[in-house]
């Protein structure tokens, strides 16, 4: 199996978080899986939206195992939005649907840039994901997982409403190799 990774990431320590702190109207991330689509939109805006002592996102690097995101080592994809991060389900390209990144048309303020990472290959969006988001404001931009990952933290930084949803790098690796 490929060990390849474009930042290292410490194995000691591996919490695993949604990066998102408990608020009024209760954690983000709970074990629920029944949300209220108007507590999930004003929890991800008070996120998003930049409360004053709220820190940005910052994406570190990956390594075989996750992604790094604000010195916490998330294992498998991941959705990370200005000021927030979560886990994301899928593992493979054909996995990233319009069904697992509706969530980013919910939020508010509005993300205006939506990143795809791809996993180590690049590949053309799919026109219907393109149309979906586009109807929403939104711009979807593909990319390998690298440069996706750059590409977020640079427009993050610069105070644009972006989310990235970043397929781990091994979705193209084979167990063979």
């Amino acid at each position: 199996r490929r060990r390849g990774c474009a930042g290292a990431v410490p194995r000691a320590a591996r919490p695993l978080s949604t990066g998102a702190s408990p608020t009024r109207d209760g954690p983000v991330g709970g074990t629920s899986t029944q949300l209220d689509p108007n507590t999930t939109r004003a929890i991800l805006s008070d996120s998003i939206g930049g409360a004053a002592d709220a820190h940005k996102t910052q994406m570190q690097g990956w390594n075989e195992f996750g992604f790094l995101v604000n010195d916490v080592e998330l294992e498998g994809s991941v959705l990370v939005l200005p000021r927030s991060y979560l886990l994301w389900s899928p593992k493979t390209f054909d996995d990233v649907t319009v069904d697992s990144l509706k969530l980013v048309a919910l939020i508010e303020p509005s993300i205006e840039i939506l990143l795809i990472g791809t996993g180590e290959v690049s590949r053309p969006p799919k026109p219907e994901m393109v149309e979906y988001f586009r109807q929403h404001g939104i711009v979807v931009e593909q990319m390998n997982t690298s440069s996706s990952l750059s590409t977020f933290n640079i427009l993050n930084e610069e105070d644009r409403r972006v989310a990235a949803a970043l397929l781990h790098p091994s979705a193209d690796w084979d167990d063979d190799e």
